[in-house]
């Protein structure tokens, strides 16, 4: 028989709903009354987790609702929003363009002057 306390069930449903709200390793212990180091070793196990799985399906919809809500707002007129997403969405950027033409005066006239030879001597 192995020692220790039996493993911590945790909720699936929850963890979809902490990852809604991008809840910390902190607050899901606190709720599940467990170590922080429970949950530390729950998400390492990454796509092997059903825990893990459905904390990132939760994030996931965070994240396309926060992309609707910023999209819904630049639409509306923020311009400093539709920049930033024309950027990161569609490749944007900002260009400074600098003129490197040099014109001279008509007037301005360049001659040619052979050097002086030296006299040896």
């Amino acid at each position: 028989m192995p020692g220790g306390r039996p493993r911590k069930k945790l909720d699936t449903t929850i963890a979809d709903v902490f990852g809604r709200f991008r809840a910390t390793h902190e607050t899901m212990a606190a709720y599940f009354e467990c170590g922080v180091r429970t949950i530390e070793r729950e998400m390492a196990k990454k796509e092997k987790s059903e825990f893990w799985r459905a904390y990132e399906k939760g994030r996931s919809d965070f994240k396309m609702r926060l992309s609707e809500a910023q999209a819904q707002t630049a639409l509306a007129g923020n311009p400093a929003l539709l920049i930033w997403l024309g950027k990161q969405h569609l490749g944007q950027k900002d260009k400074q363009e600098v003129d490197t033409t040099v014109s001279f005066p008509d007037s301005l006239k360049i001659e040619y002057v052979e050097p002086k030879k030296k006299k040896d001597g």
